[in-house]
């Protein structure tokens, strides 16, 4: 039974009569290299013989030539999403086929690598043809992520494209059977079966970017997981070293998992929680809360969601985001603030004192040393302060300066 329930039958979509494909390469044209691909629309099960235009002049990729990329090279080679085992599967993908010799290559010539003619339209239909119970093997197994419309890889459907990508080499020329049991390869489900001690609780409760970042450290896990799961599925690596385990379908059983222990109620992100007035942050999440108050108030949040039928994850976590956004407002902005009103106040002194030396200076009777109290009343200081400056100003000119 397929693991997709939702997996689409593969039809094999031969190139219609009324397409002209470009002309079979010969040693004139030895500059072409691989123009040939299989096409698979996972979404929609179509799969097809593709060739480039190989006459065509097909620019650097860039915004104004992405229209011209896209019409000779559609569709995305699978290693790109299978190396990221949490990044979604893109709906086209695509395979080189390995041929490579042109149809006058002569005999005397020959590499010391398996000579495979490209394809005429005929051979090409029935070559693609012959992968279809792979490509559908490829579409059955694949994991469909809960709450999102994503697909993510399986250990069957990775084994599966492997042996389509394996069918279109030079060395192969065509499928050899379909793998149900990948060496080396797991799916996450399979992997907590064996070891339950896997499952972390903490993955009921967080929002949807930490959740995938859970997925993608247990997908890139192969170095860690648990010893007894490593040898029973892992494969001894070509280089020698250890043994060498791949984790497929981590994203889909974690959302699962955390949509079961929400008794499949509705899953709401706090930031949308907490964008609604009736529950916003400001004013019951202050810059003084510490720790504890935040997760006090985070289970009160989630209570109360609960109760609207909702559950609630990334609750902890905002409210964390946002005592600390309020600390860093006070630390950069209200600090800031303080500086310059010092500095400000330093100027406004640096310039009083400045006014008052320019006054004593004059020598004005009505502004002698007997005055200094008046002075010190207009000036905001003390009459001894005036004072003293009235001596420091006068020991400068005593001395000199």
């Amino acid at each position: 039974m397929p693991r997709n329930a939702d997996a689409v039958q593969i039809v094999h979509i031969p190139v219609p009569e009324d397409v002209d494909l470009p002309p079979l390469l010969t040693q004139a044209d030895s500059w072409v290299g691989h123009y040939q691909r299989v096409l698979l629309n996972v979404r929609s099960g179509e799969m097809s013989f593709f060739c480039a235009d190989w006459r065509v002049y097909v620019p650097v990729l860039g915004d104004e030539d992405r229209g011209v990329w896209k019409s000779q090279y559609p569709g995305e080679s699978p290693v790109n999403s299978m190396n990221a085992a949490t990044r979604p599967i893109p709906e086209l993908l695509m395979f080189f086929i390995d041929t490579w010799t042109r149809v006058d290559f002569p005999a005397a010539g020959r590499s010391s690598t398996p000579a495979w003619v490209y394809l005429t339209r005929e051979q090409g239909d029935a070559f693609v043809a012959s992968l279809v119970p792979l490509a559908q093997q490829l579409v059955d197994n694949l994991f469909r992520v809960p709450g999102t419309d994503d697909l993510e890889w399986s250990a069957e459907s990775v084994a599966a494209a492997r042996l389509i990508d394996a069918a279109c080499s030079r060395y192969h020329q065509g499928p050899r059977g379909v793998e149900t049991s990948p060496a080396g390869l797991i799916n996450f489900a399979d992997a907590v079966v064996a070891v339950p001690g896997l499952v972390r609780g903490e993955w009921a409760e967080m929002e949807d970017t930490l959740l995938d970042d859970a997925a993608d450290v247990l997908s890139r896990s192969r170095y860690h997981l648990d010893g007894q799961l490593r040898e029973g599925s892992g494969r001894p690596r070509d280089e020698g070293g250890g043994i060498g385990l791949k984790v497929y379908g981590a994203r889909a059983w974690l959302y699962a998992y955390r949509a079961r222990e929400a008794d499949n109620r509705p899953i709401l992100d706090a930031a949308r929680w907490f964008a609604e007035p009736a529950h916003t942050l400001i004013g019951r999440v202050t810059a003084d809360h510490d720790d504890e108050a935040v997760s006090v108030f985070a289970e009160c949040e989630r209570t109360a969601a609960l109760r609207d039928g909702v559950k609630l994850v990334g609750v902890e976590g905002a409210a964390h985001a946002y005592r600390d956004e309020l600390r860093s407002h006070l630390i950069d902005d209200e600090l800031t603030q303080a500086r310059e009103a010092v500095e400000r106040l330093q100027r406004a002194k640096a310039a009083r004192a400045a006014l008052l030396a320019q006054i004593i200076s004059w020598g004005d009777a009505r502004y002698h040393s007997d005055n200094d109290a008046e002075l010190g009343r207009r000036a905001g200081m003390t009459r001894q302060a005036v004072n003293q400056l009235r001596k420091a100003l006068s020991d400068d000119v005593d001395s000199g300066d």
